[in-house]
């Protein structure tokens, strides 16, 4: 269901979906949206997903209170891709893990809330995309979403 779509107002909708837990745990969002981002042809409910997936881990790593989760949005070299990054400083995973979740069918959290890792690597993919996670036990965990402009 592809259309365009204003990735700016995506991003703080499912932003705004996390305010209150945001609040109340004191958590830190370093959001860093270039101007050069505005409109991409994509399904905008299968990226929503996509980010909300990945809000969710990200809380999940996080301490109960404090700890910092940062969003920044940009445009590949060439200009033919959108970025966008999300990165958490919680306790971080191995990369056997991450390859691990995407060579079975299992997820990275022991929970049934969202569509897990395997399918949000699988929604980008459907995009034309690349998915990259990387992570460091104790640092954080850092993920690019590359999508190609249509």
């Amino acid at each position: 269901n592809l259309a365009r779509t204003d990735i700016r107002s995506l991003l703080y909708e499912v932003i705004m979906r996390f305010q209150s837990e945001l609040i109340e745990r004191a958590i830190s969002l370093d959001l860093n949206l270039s101007p050069e981002v505005s409109y991409a042809v994509v399904d905008r409910l299968k990226l929503r997903e996509v980010l909300s997936e990945l809000i969710c881990n990200a809380l999940e790593a996080l301490p109960e209170q404090g700890g910092c989760i940062g969003m920044r949005t940009g445009v590949s070299e060439n200009g033919s891709a959108l970025l966008i990054e999300i990165a958490d400083d919680g306790k971080g995973i191995e990369q056997p893990l991450v390859e691990k979740v995407f060579n079975s069918s299992n997820t990275l959290l022991d929970t049934n809330t969202g569509v897990g890792l395997t399918l949000t690597k699988a929604i980008v993919e459907q995009h034309g995309g690349k998915f990259i996670i990387d992570g460091e036990p104790g640092k954080g965990t850092y993920i690019r979403l590359q999508i190609p402009f249509q």
